[in-house]
């Protein structure tokens, strides 16, 4: 009798089967839903299907103690030869998976485990779930059926319906051949290597690692983001799940409304019943995988069916033929093989749609040493040294090694290479939070969006690759490709921004950061107050710990040209005096400063660069000087950029590329580097503080600084002399004259030169006085900001309105009507309606002489023989020496004046 019960058992069992194969045959049938279906919905054009042969005998899910063919099994059972009981019972199914989730003859109990879904993690477009805080036992539909086993909570031989006839709930016993232990107690699944990698087995009860189900993915979801396909209108029932839609061979299933086919669920992507690809997956999860034959027209893996990744094709992510290698940890083969490009991995190159714990988006291995959130492990699975990888063919740029240039400060290297630490610099800092960097316009995160409901700790600040990288878009012609900048006027730009649709210029994107959301960024290092410590941070702590650099400032308002400049002390102009020509062309257009340019932007001037072609000295200086821009990275790059003869911008290709203005000259990088990976682009990490691109010493406080000295001809500089002329500052180069006074305004009088003091001051300066770049230009990006100078008299008056036929005594010095002229206009060799400032603002240690708050830079009109003389003056004291009496003489245009003496004593000679 026994026997003739097990066979009737064992009929009932295949039957169950052949009803869910006959389901799934149906699913795959090129036939348009029934004539009942809502006859709105718009018509869809047919995909290819495939002729998939679904035998779950000949697959892991084969838990039975026949063994499928060819494969090895973490677990199964000597108890029983049936192969469905493990899922489906044909009597006495689960009333709850049959009433609340249309579960086909379900012969397991449901998970009452409390789960925690995808973390949305300041999705514009997502929400994990839609109530605050999460339903118990969501997430909904066939998910549930899937965590009856992958959740690691029920036994995988805990049936509703034992083998047999008869009703138990004694379950089964599993055995575990691999060795690998249950995940959650006596038979259940295998951990196995899924812990931390896409080979999962155990999802757990924690989903934010995985990817989201039970969500609503409609036309609506595809509107608010413009990265997924739009899947059509629902199916709704007595069609069938797998008739088509946009997203075949992917597919939609029951969420909350078991009649209407609407949601994302885990068999949207994997197939229980076939592994006609690895991990039961719908469609290859190779790009362009010439095996996929049940899909021919599938050039593309499963993800895009669902993910529309504007700027995808041809990027350099899709195209990479570089060769991960293989790991050699594990045999699974969802982990690179060392067979297929990067390009073939496509999505799979950086997500792991079951990553582990703690890494966001999905991340492949994006985790730090803590299991912290750590994007930056991600990339660098392919962007470190050649040598780790095999030296392989095509290596990507080596960016962990510029990260890690510093190895001094934090575990690993600091990655900004700051002479001290922002917590730190420009590496990736990832905490157990993150925000994702700086999100244009995001709210902040909802509660209960991440880890255990109810915690609202806020998230701390910090920086990621994917803050200045669009890794869907990224292009060798364009680093930035895909990226949203902020522009000089504080509006958000990028591809398909309306009213300001373009790629964004490399400072734009910079502006994310170092734009008006600084405030926010860097806490505790509060601007103006705290600019007198830019120089050098150490003499006084920062107020937030987590911060070394004080004195932080906008860089948008610092180079924007229309900035107000009418704080205290400064020009009262409405436009902005003087700044570096990063968002536009400078205001001075002098020929001096255009002879000291010429050889780094290939400007025509005639004994200095004859061959130049982009404008002339001799003829337009202004007009020339006006045509050039230049990028944040053509200063803040790779050390090794500045090597060599290299002059002049760095940024980009040396053919320009996509981002760049007409305004920016093409790159020189191929005179150094090439495209050799060792040595990437950028501003990741150099060996020089602020991630300088060469050596720009500010330590003007260090005590043991000399006062004496030629440091115009030590390396202290270089970074300025990478665009101005060496010759204009250095008396012992070749071709340098300080008696010519067509390298400087900055000059003496060249009639009576008596010393360096009369000639070319700059010389003199760097020369005898061991003076530094950053004591008169304390800070080199814009004067609209700069706190510590007095210019003119603080009222905006600009020559001839003020200071004429001031009377003075044998030594120059006014005896009346306190001078504080402004220069005019045309002084700048521009006729811009501003009154340039030259960049001079004096750093912290340079004091005023005489009366003044601050020291003081104007122009001054004196008596000298009988004859009005413009002059520009320097009311201050720096190394003890009192400076007020001392002139030099401005630019061409105004009446010539000579320079009086200091030398030291103050006085004249």
């Amino acid at each position: 009798m026994k026997k003739y019960l097990f066979l009737i058992s064992v009929i009932a069992a295949l039957f169950v089967c052949l009803l869910v194969f006959w389901h799934e045959k149906e699913s795959y049938s090129q036939q348009p839903p029934p004539s009942s279906s809502p006859p709105s919905r718009p018509p869809i054009p047919l995909p290819l299907v495939p002729s998939v042969m679904e035998d779950i005998r000949n697959t892991k899910h084969n838990l039975s103690s026949l063994s499928p063919e060819g494969i090895d099994r973490a677990v199964y059972s000597e108890q029983t030869t049936e192969i469905c009981i493990f899922c489906h019972t044909p009597h006495g199914a689960s009333a709850e998976a049959t009433g609340s989730l249309n579960a086909p003859l379900w012969n397991r109990s449901l998970s009452t485990a409390r789960y925690i879904l995808y973390d949305q993690v300041w999705s514009t477009s997502f929400e994990g779930y839609e109530v605050t805080p999460p339903k118990p036992n969501a997430p909904t539909g066939y998910s549930r059926l899937c965590l009856s086993c992958h959740d690691g909570t029920i036994a995988l031989g805990s049936f509703v319906n034992r083998p047999g006839s008869g009703t138990s709930f004694s379950p089964i016993d599993m055995l575990y051949p691999t060795g690998q232990s249950p995940s959650g107690g006596s038979g259940t699944i295998p951990v196995g290597s899924g812990i931390s990698t896409g080979d999962t087995r155990v999802i757990g009860t924690s989903l934010q690692n995985d990817h989201p189900v039970s969500f609503v993915y409609d036309s609506a979801l595809a509107v608010s983001d413009e990265e997924l396909v739009d899947p059509g209108t629902p199916l709704i029932s007595p069609a069938k799940v797998g008739d088509p839609t946009a997203i075949s061979p992917m597919r939609r299933y029951p969420g909350t409304d078991m009649a209407r086919f609407d949601s994302v669920q885990c068999t949207s992507c994997h197939n229980p019943h076939a592994a006609t690809y690895p991990k039961f997956l719908r469609a290859s999860s190779f790009n362009n995988d010439p095996a996929d034959i049940n899909y021919p027209s599938a050039s593309k893996i499963l993800c895009l069916y669902c993910h529309e990744k504007p700027g995808w094709s041809g990027s350099t992510h899709d195209t990479a033929a570089f060769v991960p290698p293989a790991n050699p940890s594990t045999e699974n083969p969802y982990n690179f093989d060392g067979a297929h490009t990067a390009g073939q991995y496509a999505c799979r190159a950086c997500h792991d749609p079951h990553t582990v714990q703690g890494a966001k988006r999905l991340l492949r291995e994006g985790t730090d040493f803590d299991n912290n959130t750590a994007v930056e492990n991600t990339c660098y699975l392919c962007h470190k040294p050649a040598s780790e990888m095999g030296n392989p063919a095509n290596p990507p740029p080596d960016i962990r090694s510029e990260f890690y240039k510093d190895a001094s400060l934090g575990r690993g290297g600091s990655g900004s290479a700051m002479n001290l630490t922002m917590a730190q610099g420009h590496e990736p800092v990832f905490v157990s939070r993150p925000q994702e960097g700086v999100e244009l316009f995001s709210l902040s995160p909802p509660p209960f969006n991440e880890y255990s409901p109810g915690n609202v700790i806020q998230d701390t600040v910090h920086i990621e690759c994917v803050d200045c990288h669009n890794p869907h878009q990224v292009a060798k012609t364009n680093r930035l490709k895909g990226m949203k900048g902020i522009d000089v006027n504080g509006n958000v730009v990028g591809a398909r921004v309306p009213g300001n649709s373009r790629e964004p210029y490399v400072f734009e994107v910079c502006l994310r950061c170092h734009g008006d959301s600084y405030t926010n960024l860097f806490l505790g290092s509060r601007f103006p107050d705290d600019t007198v410590y830019r120089s050098d941070p150490r003499d006084i702590a920062p107020a937030n710990s987590n911060l070394s650099l004080r004195g932080y400032s906008n860089k948008r308002k610092e180079f924007d040209p229309e900035s107000p400049n009418v704080g205290q002390d400064l020009t009262q102009q409405m436009k902005n005096p003087a700044f570096h020509p990063v968002a536009a062309g400078g205001r001075n257009g002098t020929r001096q400063l255009c002879k000291q340019l010429a050889v780094a932007f290939n400007i025509y001037e005639s004994g200095i660069n004859p061959s130049g072609t982009n404008g002339s000295c001799d003829a337009n200086p202004a007009g020339a000087l006006q045509n050039i821009t230049i990028q944040c990275t053509d200063c803040h790059n790779n050390n090794v950029t500045g090597l060599g003869n290299v002059k002049g911008p760095v940024t980009g290709l040396p053919n320009g590329t996509s981002y760049m203005r007409i305004t920016d000259l093409p790159s020189k990088i191929s005179e150094l580097t090439s495209n050799d990976p060792a040595k990437p682009q950028g501003p990741h990490g150099s060996t020089y503080s602020r991630i300088l691109r060469n050596n720009f010493n500010t330590d003007i406080r260090n005590p043991g600084r000399p006062l004496l000295g030629d440091v115009a001809g030590t390396n202290n500089f270089d970074l300025c002399f990478q665009c101005h002329d060496r010759r204009a500052f250095d008396p012992y180069q070749p071709g340098s004259n300080p008696g010519d006074s067509t390298w400087t305004n900055f000059f003496g009088n060249p009639g009576d030169i008596r010393t360096f003091w009369d000639v070319n001051l700059h010389i003199y300066h760097l020369t005898l006085g061991a003076t530094y770049c950053h004591e008169c230009h304390n800070n080199v990006h814009s004067n609209i900001e700069a706190r510590n100078t007095l210019y003119g008299d603080g009222t905006g008056r600009i020559y001839p309105n003020c200071g004429a036929g001031s009377p003075v005594n044998p030594s120059g010095n006014p005896l009346s009507d306190p001078p504080g002229c402004l220069p005019p206009d045309n002084e700048d060799g521009i006729s811009d309606g501003v009154a340039g400032t030259h960049l001079i603002n004096f750093a912290p240690e340079v004091v005023e002489a005489s009366t003044a708050s601050k020291p003081r830079w104007y122009l001054d009109v004196v008596q000298i023989n009988g004859m009005p003389n413009t002059l520009f003056r320097c009311d201050l004291r720096c190394h003890g020496i009192i400076m007020s009496t001392c002139h030099y003489k401005p630019s061409p245009g105004l009446p010539v004046g000579g320079s009086l003496w200091c030398a030291g004593t103050g006085g004249g000679d």
